[in-house]
């Protein structure tokens, strides 16, 4: 080092090259400096060349697998992690009350009218959408139809207490089910077993007697609808219940036990993933939710109006898209016309088609999954429910008679009980006697509708485990580092030494080239 500093000041430099590449630690560096042959230095100088152009190639690929940012999940059971009940959202697949429309059809006389201006003007292929459910909420927002909380809900225990409609919140489905509940229990104190969960007797609601010679209209178009039942779905108490998209169906008749065991999801924020962990924005985590918001916003924006099939429709400021305007007071817009456009609703038509066959709009729609999301694993058996030597204790106990307002339960209830006072009789006095065929026919019947009306949901943990499963980086940026390292000291013999002799040699170069610049000056202006 002493002799390069001595000749700082008189060396060219490539002799300050050449000095400092003979000391230097890379392999085939020294070996061109201390060449005595023009061969042999060209020799080690392709030799150099061809090991950094191979450890270049390297070491971009390295790069390249670190920014893909790779992850990997890692599966754990465990009984430390606690976990709440899920929420549980119960919608009667008839989404409509009997009673209530009665009710409506008497106080209302514009629901009539409306149906009956449907019927007569003619709007060509959507005559079978104005005719939906979804219509006659658009036309009528205010005015409810849907069955209540005591319609659909007759029993309730939850973890071996009581439970009722202060456990349930109402969902609103303007497109399919109307009137949802979901119950929120929403503890950690939680035991295994279906004797600690959540059990329920539901209703199929306030069904009347069909008239003879008359039906309803089906929809072939509408898949969802003109079943008897109870849609159920089971979600992440903090995250906004989807029934139509998720669930299962809970039949009349049965009784469905749905046994639970928790995953924990955790995955990787921006750069490893796209995931929010925002704790505020609720509806964000759920993407079906915040994908049918925005898809709200662009048929608000291209349309003018509003569906009630999507989230965010209660802006009272913007109209419905099947609402029809000016029926009433305009009729002849309408009436006599080879085929009627209602604007509104082929716009919309338009704008979901294109939604649904473009979905580029999703890149500004900023929708991503929770970074931790609870999900629930579901194991389903059913049951014949109620047997038959239990149905009149059944609706005794629930005090169906005086509680209750579908006919054909009342029907039920006084068939049984009438039957029963009758051979009750008959059994005080050591009789043994069968049932004539009247009471076979009336007993069948009364049957019928009890397992047409009731079922029995019992949801529960059937282990308390939860299956965590976490994304983890598989390629740090140390991994990265250990990497380029053995590629150069494979190729170059580099090491991070090496790199303080390349710095030095440059500060020695700079300094040198520094120091002539400066004497040439010098001499020129002497």
């Amino acid at each position: 080092m002493e002799n390069r500093i001595g000749l700082e000041g008189q060396s060219s430099s490539c002799k300050i090259v050449k000095i400092l590449g003979s000391q230097s630690n890379v392999h085939g560096v020294s070996k061109i400096a201390k060449a005595r042959s023009t061969p042999r230095r060209i020799f080690w100088i392709i030799l150099v060349v061809l090991a950094f152009i191979t450890a270049t190639f390297q070491i971009v690929s390295v790069v390249k697998k670190y920014v893909t940012y790779p992850v990997v999940e890692v599966v754990n059971k465990s009984r430390k992690t606690q976990v709440a009940f899920p929420a549980l959202t119960l919608c009667n697949t008839n989404p409509t009350s009997m009673m209530k429309i009665n009710q409506v059809i008497l106080n209302n006389t514009d629901i009539l009218a409306l149906f009956q201006f449907i019927q007569t003007a003619n709007v060509g292929e959507i005559k079978t959408k104005l005719q939906s459910h979804q219509a006659f909420y658009e036309n009528f927002p205010m005015v409810d139809i849907g069955h209540s909380f005591d319609d659909l809900v007759l029993s309730c225990r939850f973890n071996n207490a009581d439970c009722g409609i202060q456990n349930f919140s109402r969902h609103f489905d303007g497109t399919t089910y109307f009137n949802c509940f979901t119950f929120t229990g929403n503890t950690n104190q939680m035991q295994a077993g279906i004797d600690h969960g959540l059990s329920l007797i539901l209703s199929t609601g306030d069904r009347s007697p069909q008239q003879p010679g008359s039906y309803g209209i089906y929809d072939i178009t509408n898949p969802s609808s003109y079943g008897l039942g109870i849609r159920a779905q089971i979600n992440s108490p903090d995250t906004p219940p989807t029934p139509i998209y998720q669930g299962f169906g809970v039949p009349p008749g049965y009784s469905l036990n749905v046994g639970l065991t928790a995953s924990l999801h955790t995955t990787l924020p921006f750069p490893y993933g796209e995931c929010s962990t925002s704790k505020n924005q609720t509806d964000k985590n759920a993407v079906i939710i915040c994908l049918q918001q925005c898809q709200q916003d662009i048929l608000i924006k291209k349309c003018g109006c509003k569906t009630s099939a999507l989230p965010d429709a209660h802006n009272s400021n913007i109209p419905f898209c099947l609402n029809i305007k000016n029926w009433r007071s305009q009729p002849d817009l309408f009436q006599g016309k080879d085929e009627v456009h209602l604007e509104m609703i082929e716009c919309k038509r338009q704008v979901m088609k294109e939604i649904t066959n473009d979905r580029s709009y999703e890149d500004h729609c900023e929708c991503y999954e929770p970074c931790m999301e609870t999900s629930y694993d579901q194991s389903i058996s059913m049951s014949y429910w109620p047997e038959e030597f239990y149905q009149f204790s059944l609706l005794e106990t629930l005090s169906m008679k005086a509680k209750h307002s579908s006919e054909l339960v009342k029907e039920a209830f006084d068939t049984l009980n009438s039957t029963l006072q009758k051979y009750t009789d008959y059994l005080s006095q050591g009789i043994e006697v069968e049932y004539d065929i009247n009471d076979q026919i009336k007993l069948a019947r009364a049957s019928k509708i009890i397992r047409q009306n009731f079922m029995r949901l019992n949801v529960y943990f059937q282990d308390l485990r939860v299956t965590e499963y976490t994304k983890i980086p598989t390629y740090s940026m140390a991994s990265l580092l250990s990497d380029i390292g053995s590629v150069m000291i494979l190729w170059l013999g580099f090491s991070m030494l090496s790199f303080i002799e390349m710095f030095e040699l440059i500060m020695v170069l700079i300094m040198h080239l520094f120091r002539s610049h400066l004497y040439i000056l010098g001499n020129k202006s002497g």
